[in-house]
């Protein structure tokens, strides 16, 4: 909890407009667009604008719901800011919100 609010307070303490690192270390620990925009008081649109034009998008994660026992039919998946590359290719159709 603390880490959260840390960040927290370093995003409202530094404002507009956010660095990389920072936009990138407050999406791994969670934070919303909304979130860090209301923070620097802000517009969503600009925060999504700005982590895509750094390049920071998140990835398809899966977990295997059969722990590998056999091939698993039905597994889930997950959008993580918290990771390099994705377990299964994206749609890029659907992902076109992000």
């Amino acid at each position: 909890m603390q880490n959260i609010i840390d960040i927290y307070k370093r995003i409202q303490q530094n404002g507009s407009p956010i660095s990389k690192n920072l936009l990138l270390e407050a999406k791994k620990a969670g934070f919303s667009d909304i979130q860090i925009a209301r923070t620097i008081k802000t517009a969503e649109k600009v925060i999504r604008r700005t982590r895509k034009y750094y390049g920071i998008m998140p990835v398809i994660k899966q977990i295997d719901t059969v722990a590998a026992e056999w091939p698993a039919t039905t597994n889930y998946l997950y959008l993580t800011y918290n990771g390099i590359e994705n377990d299964v290719e994206p749609n890029t159709v659907s992902l076109r919100i992000l």
